[in-house]
């Protein structure tokens, strides 16, 4: 016969019987079960002997179950695609560039269940039902998160997949000239620089035209020179072509001008003073040129003598003019004693003048320059 008593709360199958000599004949176990998930049963006997009946109980077992589901996984990184269900094993998630680690929450589906974790085929460790991992470091692009549970009966086992995908992060990159605005046939250095620092190279462009390709530096830079721009204006362009952990990048234009050079002229465009005393002519020096001619000057001075006295020039020569811009112009002064000398007699005079850039240098003659 089969019974099912509690003994202390415990629910137990009793199944026995005896022959007719009073020797107990176990029959086959008998087990039942008591849990939700369907994995505990619990067993038990009684029989009788000679001269009468006894009871005893053979055993109180559960017996080790064979699950290795987990019943949920939750990662740090967000929701998991597709939604967690025991019966799925592979799932993926994706992250941006900022999230450098993530940590998974493992449940079990049966309390007495084992599990391990590893990251991209390393070290399996061990990690306990309910509880978050440590931190697992992400590499750009895909990683592999392994969650192997082994059911009581040690010999189950499933292997939970999550292939978490972090992006590459995003990049700006600027481009700089050495010399703007420049002057034709001026070598021009332009320098791309890529943020956050990155490796790779950089292509630089006049509109669509290409001037070269260097590579970023430590400091993140790259720099291609040029003298071959033509006159007026330039769209430069360098485009960052991105590296395994960093996306390419445009730069926005710049703008680059180039101008003609510099040209001077000068001409004298006043006199003021008394004949046989101080006399004083303003010298003009004009710009025709498309650049600035920088720190432009006179910086000489001559006379010849035309009569019977000797006239001193006075001003101290170079007389600074300073920048002269693109079709400007800039007026100095030349000072001479005419101190003796008559009314009537003349003088054939010219001043130097000069700057630092361009075809900026030259004669303009005082002929005449006489009282």
């Amino acid at each position: 016969m089969v019974r099912v008593r509690s003994a202390h709360g415990t629910p137990r199958v009793e199944n026995y019987s005896s022959d007719s000599g009073g020797i107990l004949i176990l029959a086959p176990v008998v087990s039942i079960a008591l849990s939700a998930d369907g994995n505990t049963a619990y067993l038990g006997g009684e029989f009788s002997g000679f001269g009468g009946y006894s009871r005893s109980y053979l055993g109180l077992f559960r017996l080790a179950a064979g699950n290795a589901n987990l019943s949920n996984l939750v990662s740090s990184g967000g929701a998991l695609v597709p939604a967690f269900a025991s019966a799925t094993t592979a799932y993926t998630q994706s992250v941006g560039y900022s999230t450098t680690s993530i940590t998974v929450t493992p449940t079990f589906g049966d309390d007495y269940a084992t599990a391990t974790l590893s990251l991209n085929g390393g070290a399996a460790t061990a990690i306990a039902n309910g509880t978050t991992s440590a931190p697992l470091a992400l590499n750009i692009g895909d990683n592999t998160v392994a969650v192997t549970v082994t059911g009581q009966d040690g010999t189950t086992t499933k292997t939970y997949t999550l292939t978490v995908t972090r992006a590459k992060g995003d990049t700006t990159t600027a481009v700089s000239s050495s010399l703007n605005p420049s002057v034709f046939e001026q070598s021009v250095t332009f320098t791309a620089t890529v943020t956050p620092s990155a490796t790779g190279t950089v292509q630089f462009f006049d509109g669509k035209k290409s001037l070269g390709t260097a590579s970023l530096n430590g400091s993140s830079q790259a720099s291609v020179s040029t003298g071959a721009l033509t006159l007026g204006s330039h769209s430069i362009t360098g485009v960052y072509a991105g590296d395994a952990n960093f996306n390419g990048s445009p730069s926005p234009v710049l703008t680059q001008t180039v101008n003609t050079p510099a040209s001077l002229s000068a001409a004298v465009t006043g006199k003021s003073g008394t004949y046989n005393g101080l006399r004083t002519w303003s010298v003009t020096v004009t710009n025709t040129g498309g650049s600035t001619a920088s720190a432009a000057k006179l910086d000489s001075f001559w006379i010849s003598l035309s009569g019977r006295c000797q006239p001193v020039a006075t001003t101290s020569f170079p007389v600074s003019l300073g920048d002269i811009a693109a079709f400007g112009s800039k007026t100095g002064t030349v000072s001479i004693d005419f101190t003796g000398c008559v009314k009537l007699a003349k003088f054939n005079a010219s001043v130097g003048y000069s700057a630092n850039t361009g075809a900026v240098s030259g004669t303009t003659p005082m002929a005449g320059v006489g009282q």
